[in-house]
């Protein structure tokens, strides 16, 4: 339901979520809220994931549920106003990555990134690990951004 709170009619979203089934139930979601919705995740072909990158470069996609991983390199998305990690999984890179398909090549507005938690579970958890592992790059290179979140 809060999810839906960040629906603005004419700002194109893209949504990150870590689970197969919770990124099925999110295209459904969208797609009830009469939205132009596909789906990125390992299920998908790359012949599949080319045609869907090139639904969004027509502009013909209003949002794109992916998970980090599969949708983290080879996207330019800068026509995409909103990025949100429904959840998110233990590696750094991928949120690093999966928000800049949003801020590569013409942007000219600002990209709001949004990251839901859910009370009292373990996703609190989840970002201190993401927060210590990103440090923990930054020791070693430190053109790393250390990613940090307010709990």
């Amino acid at each position: 339901e809060r999810l839906l709170t960040h629906i603005i009619p004419g700002r194109k979203m893209l949504l990150f979520a870590a689970l197969k089934p919770e990124q099925v139930r999110l295209k459904a979601l969208m797609e009830e809220q009469g939205l132009r919705a596909a789906l990125i995740n390992s299920d998908v072909s790359a012949n599949q994931r080319a045609a869907i990158d090139a639904q969004a470069q027509r502009g013909e996609l209003d949002v794109i549920i992916a998970s980090g991983p599969t949708a983290a390199v080879g996207y330019n998305w800068e026509m995409f106003d909103i990025v949100i990690f429904v959840s998110i999984d233990y590696m750094d890179v991928n949120i690093l990555q999966a928000y800049r398909r949003a801020s590569r090549g013409s942007r000219t507005k600002t990209l709001y990134v949004i990251f839901m938690r859910y009370e009292e579970s373990c996703e609190g958890r989840m970002y201190q690990i993401v927060t210590a592992k990103s440090q923990l790059a930054n020791s070693v290179d430190e053109t790393r951004k250390i990613l940090f979140f307010s709990l």
